[in-house]
């Protein structure tokens, strides 16, 4: 490798390392994950693991929602009123990075096997990290996440199985696909169907045995995750207890109306309701439902500098839907190496199409067509996107991607105007992130001063706390007043403290407050499959492949 190649590799690692870092930071501090949508409905999660209930009263998988409970016991001793909601915001985005970097992982390997060269998979992965789809699954307290970073490595797997005929890949596949199978039942029927279509009839053929042993181990594995997972909800997870709201069903015309005119003049929530197209075009590179960066009781909402139009970011995000969707059907006819990828957006499409006739329609806001539910096809098809743009040209791949970056960024929120309240919303935030001092270098609208969690926590309990919160669209600064009384233990002795300073000192002495939250519910069998997947992807990440990019065309 020549030196100007490698220069290009070392800039592709040092882009992707930042914009990685980036969108998390600024994911953490601008979007309060416990505020967003289904946070309420998926919370008796959090209640059962932290002992409070005995059941979720819930019907999904439990290896999601354990990983964000284990990750909000971690400080919760220093938890108070003033922290709680950005405490577990934190802890959910924490969980779905956890989850998005196995994934990307898995979209590295992914790449790897279809030879493409380092820089181009590390573009992509930059790419990745601002696509809308793959930022909604970090941003929700919901499981697409899990199942992007399943999918994606049981493709991995499954084509390695296919090429090499080695039986071990086929049982590394297994894990993710019982949790797949076990962790909500739209996105198991989508998954499914694209497993039936595309892989199953070239499994078995492969090897008869191998097939057979794999599906007596799936169905142990699926069994026990079943049972534990119904010993917590008392639930199954085609059990689903929809909202009044979204009990009931489409009309037919709901899956091919489209009105241009109100695409044009009104490109905002509701308007679209009446039609899945005009959904699926405003809502795939933007945020249609409000949920995101266009929810007004967020400040990736407030302060956002307009150039022409209220309506120019919807636009930007339809243009990008076009010109994607566009280009799939372009590569279904011609691609086919890949037309396997390319048609997974559609059917997750289809599924939601009929979901939408059937069950689970919400007729005063067209819901059950987002694109979210079907998110984890959508990334994985904007990676091969993106992929074979450097086919025609590196350039062009890098310039397009710029091009995307500018215009996405505004679509998200951003340039915004100074404003000194949003600093101080920012800056309330960042007191308890992980990365507080790196937030202070990387953005120039937050310096805060970073005290060590347990010092914060005196003064909030002994001091009053300004504290910056948005109400109606507005930004909104009151003074909590303290609370001045808190007890401390050490080796089991309780300490009644007296002051700040006391606090301060007792701190130092090594006295902590209690855990508010600790995991009182442990879900084995969810543990045990998930380690088992961390192992197989561990296994399958470092040994040396022995054989080329898989022949097998889908």
């Amino acid at each position: 490798m020549n030196i100007k190649n490698k220069t290009y590799q070392l800039f592709t690692y040092l882009l992707f390392a930042i914009i990685t870092l980036y969108s998390f930071s600024i994911s953490q501090l601008y979007y309060l994950t416990s505020k967003g949508p289904d946070y309420d409905f998926y919370k008796p999660y959090f209640d059962y693991f932290f002992g409070s209930i005995n059941e979720t009263g819930v019907e999904q998988g439990l290896i999601y929602y354990f990983l964000h409970a284990f990750i909000a016991t971690f400080n919760s001793e220093y938890l108070n009123d003033f922290h709680l909601d950005q405490h577990m915001s934190n802890s959910i985005q924490i969980g779905n990075f956890v989850f998005y970097i196995m994934g990307l992982i898995g979209i590295y390997k992914f790449l790897k096997n279809r030879k493409y060269n380092k820089k181009t998979i590390f573009v992509v992965l930059s790419l990745i990290n601002i696509f809308p789809p793959a930022i909604e699954m970090r941003l929700l307290f919901k499981p697409e996440i899990l199942i992007f970073c399943c999918l994606i490595w049981i493709i991995v797997f499954l084509d390695s199985y296919i090429d090499t005929h080695n039986f071990r890949y086929l049982l590394y596949a297994i894990p993710p696909l019982v949790f797949v199978a076990t962790i909500k039942a739209n996105l198991a029927m989508m998954v499914g169907i694209f497993l039936i279509l595309f892989y199953l009839k070239n499994i078995y053929k492969i090897d008869k045995n191998y097939f057979y042993y794999s599906v007596v181990l799936f169905t142990i594995l699926f069994s026990l995750l079943t049972f534990e997972n119904f010993s917590a909800n008392s639930l199954f997870i085609f059990q689903h207890q929809s909202p009044e709201e979204f009990t009931g069903k489409a009309e037919i015309d709901f899956l091919y109306n489209i009105d241009f005119k109100s695409i044009w003049s009104n490109p905002f929530r509701e308007s679209q309701k009446n039609s899945f197209i005009g959904i699926l075009l405003l809502d795939t590179f933007d945020d249609y439902f409000g949920n995101f960066w266009t929810d007004d009781s967020s400040p990736l909402s407030l302060n956002r500098i307009i150039y022409f139009s209220i309506k120019e970011t919807a636009f930007i995000g339809m243009f990008f839907t076009l010109m994607f969707y566009i280009f799939l059907i372009v590569q279904i006819k011609k691609n086919k190496n890949n037309r396997l990828i390319y048609l997974t957006p559609f059917i997750g499409i289809v599924i939601q199409m009929v979901v939408s006739q059937f069950t689970q329609y919400n007729p005063e806001t067209g819901d059950v067509a987002k694109t979210y539910y079907y998110s984890f096809f959508l990334v994985i098809a904007f990676t091969l996107f993106s992929a074979e743009l450097s086919k025609i040209n590196f350039k062009i791949l890098v310039t397009t991607g710029v091009a995307f970056a500018v215009l996405i960024l505004h679509v998200y929120g951003f340039p915004k105007e100074n404003d000194s309240d949003q600093e101080k919303y920012l800056n309330y935030n960042n007191q308890i992130n992980i990365l507080c001092e790196i937030n202070n270098n990387l953005l120039s609208n937050v310096n805060t001063d970073c005290i060590p969690r347990d010092e914060l926590f005196c003064y909030q309990t002994y001091e009053s706390v300004n504290k910056t919160t948005i109400r109606n669209s507005k930004y909104i600064t009151s003074t909590v007043e303290p609370i001045k009384k808190l007890t401390l233990f050490k080796d089991n002795t309780a300490y009644n403290v007296i002051n700040l300073d006391d606090c301060l000192e007792k701190i130092k002495e090594n006295y902590y407050p209690a855990k508010v939250y600790s995991i009182k519910n442990i879900p084995i069998f969810n543990i045990l499959n998930f380690m088992f997947f961390i192992l197989f992807i561990s296994l399958y990440s470092f040994e040396k492949k022995k054989t080329d990019r898989p022949s097998y065309i889908y």
